[in-house]
């Protein structure tokens, strides 16, 4: 048995690169985590009916849609920043506006958390509030580890170099979108129990 070396030139027998591979391994890993727990959302709601609204908790609908809409920009402004720096120009402007939108939208969610623990609204208060604790804790801390990566990768030495940079960026941006697309549909199935 041989090792597979590292290399950023696709690979022959698959036609992708090592990272490329990987990346899509990661999302296919993040898919199964996060559909299991969607979906253990969509069966406890279902089945817990009367004891779900007894619990009184329910995302504010105005709330929701304005930390949707700033993670749809965040989104947009990453991709005008892979854009620009696949076209060999620079994306200083859309980067940061990337990271200052996420770090709005990762300051809103810390505060609405904040907020209901101070109400008295607990994961041990009962379903709805242990699955929004669940699945908003972990989307948020994960979204956190994506925005370290894209403020390292936006000061650091690569944001410079428009070709080896641009495809890293496309890595972290490929992650980004899909925890915007998590938040979305975490989002329209709370709102919609």
């Amino acid at each position: 048995m041989s090792a597979i070396r590292w290399s950023s030139s696709p690979r022959p027998d698959t036609g992708v690169t090592n990272a490329t591979l990987g990346l899509w391994l990661f999302l296919a890993a993040e898919v199964m985590f996060f559909g299991s727990l969607l979906s253990s959302l969509v069966l406890l709601r279902l089945g817990n009916g009367e004891l779900w609204a007894a619990e009184g908790f329910a995302p504010g609908v105005l709330s929701s849609v304005w930390k949707a809409a700033v993670l749809v920009a965040s989104s947009l402004t990453l991709h005008l920043a892979v854009r620009r720096m696949s076209d060999g120009r620079r994306a200083v402007l859309p980067l940061v506006s990337t990271v200052l939108l996420g770090g709005v939208f990762v300051g809103a969610r810390v505060g609405e958390l904040v907020a209901l623990a101070a109400v008295g609204l607990l994961p041990r208060s009962g379903v709805a509030t242990a699955m929004f604790y669940t699945v908003s804790g972990l989307h948020l801390g994960q979204l956190l580890v994506v925005l370290v990566l894209l403020v390292a990768f936006s000061f650091g030495r690569r944001a410079r170099d428009l070709g080896d940079g641009a495809r890293r960026l496309r890595f972290i941006a490929a992650v980004w979108h899909f925890f915007v697309a998590v938040w979305l549909v975490f989002t329209t199935l709370f709102l919609l129990s």
